[in-house]
């Protein structure tokens, strides 16, 4: 019933705002919060990625609009952003009486973005976040440019967070009581002589203090070229060392292998990460649902444009409140809702693409696994995925 609520446009749960510690004020300002996510066909199928784009039409961020579109295979930048932002802005300015509201245009967006990985970051800012702005611009007489907070949520990877205490724990795997945040992160490092029979730390004496585990003398190690240092990885441990000892170094099959001058003692610097969180970077992990069965897998979100100034505790109050307004669930869900509805309009919208083209017309309108049913070759253009007006700006994915 709550799916075909949904449906139906209906509102199955809201965030009171009367509470005393409210979401960073979420009903306060006309806010437009937008889910983007790109689905891929299965590895080595040559179909057309899809992706989609969601956002809110009502004060309450509780009904959501999507528009769909194929572009090429594998690519994770959403080509048609621009035109897809625009419509939904349009739908959330028509849903809130026009122009004889005055606050219906939004003051202030919220963007999530899902399936974007670390080395990706800077692309989405430079690709995704002047395409906003465009959309935005393109919308009156120019001069539209709301404030923008660009998140990106990140779900594969292996961090899990456990108790101190069982008795703070959560059901009968006492997981992390929903609603826990790590934020903190710091980097401290130490000095440390190398030599053949492993490392030795340095007292303000120069004296062996600490001695740790023999390091092989094979290491992977990655080379930053702006600041000339060597990166040597064993295990845990980052290891660093000056440019001059790359002239030691040779490859061999992936790896280097150390002469055994470059194996003498010389001096390096160990970072220690004491904390799962960036030292430098705006991220945070979020645990916001409860776990019913295994461990609970907490959310990491990365905070890559803060244009509205929300402090840490303000941005992660209003994602842990977004979360309990998932239309499918009466608690509160591991990702943030407009992630989820993005995710499920692009696994939709591969079914509408690949009936399309099984039809063999582009302009048919149809209501049906990851991937669309087009060519989507590395060159091949994007095209929108067209819905029936009768779905159009109804919450079908649900």
């Amino acid at each position: 019933m709550q799916k075909v609520n949904a449906k139906l446009g209906g509102i199955n749960m809201l965030v009171s705002p009367d509470q005393e510690l409210h979401p960073s004020q979420l009903f306060s300002k006309a806010t437009i919060i937008f889910g983007g996510d790109v689905s891929h066909a299965s590895p080595g199928s040559q179909a057309s990625s899809i992706a989609a784009l969601v956002g809110n039409t009502n004060r309450s961020c509780t009904q959501y609009v999507a528009r769909l579109s194929a572009q090429a295979n594998r690519k994770e930048m959403i080509d048609d952003l621009k035109s897809m932002a625009r419509e939904i802005m349009i739908e959330y300015f028509n849903a809130n009486g026009g122009a004889s509201n005055p606050e219906s245009r939004p003051e202030r967006v919220l963007f999530y973005r899902d399936g974007v990985s670390e080395s990706q970051f800077q692309a989405v800012l430079s690709d995704e976040l002047p395409c906003l702005r465009q959309a935005f611009q393109s919308l009156g007489d120019g001069s539209y440019n709301p404030t923008i907070t660009y998140i990106v949520a990140q779900k594969r990877h292996n961090t899990r967070l456990f108790v101190s205490n069982p008795q703070d724990g959560e059901g009968r795997n006492k997981d992390v009581p929903a609603g826990t945040v790590v934020d903190t992160g710091r980097a401290v490092s130490l000095p440390f002589i190398f030599s053949g029979a492993g490392f030795q730390m340095l007292t303000s004496s120069t004296e062996a203090a600490t001695k740790l585990p023999r390091c092989t003398r094979r290491l992977k190690i990655s080379s930053d070229s702006s600041r000339r240092i060597l990166l040597l990885k064993d295990n845990e441990r980052v290891v660093t060392a000056g440019s001059a000892e790359l002239l030691a170094a040779r490859m061999k099959r992936g790896t280097f292998d150390f002469h055994s001058a470059f194996l003498t003692n010389f001096l390096v610097c160990m970072t220690l990460h004491t904390d799962i969180c960036h030292a430098q970077e705006y991220d945070f992990y979020l645990q916001s649902h409860s776990g019913i069965q295994g461990t609970t897998r907490p959310v990491h979100y990365h905070v890559l444009k803060d244009e509205n100034g929300f402090t840490p505790d303000a941005i992660q109050n209003l994602t842990f409140a977004l979360c309990h307004l998932y239309c499918r669930c009466t608690r509160s869900v591991s990702l943030v809702p407009p992630v989820y509805y993005a995710h499920l309009a692009a696994g939709r919208g591969a079914q509408y693409d690949m009936a399309q083209v099984m039809r063999g017309s582009d302009t048919s309108s149809v209501g049906g696994s990851s991937g669309g049913g087009g060519a989507g070759k590395d060159d091949a253009p994007t095209r929108r995925i067209k819905l029936h007006d009768n779905v159009l700006n109804g919450m079908f994915f649900a």
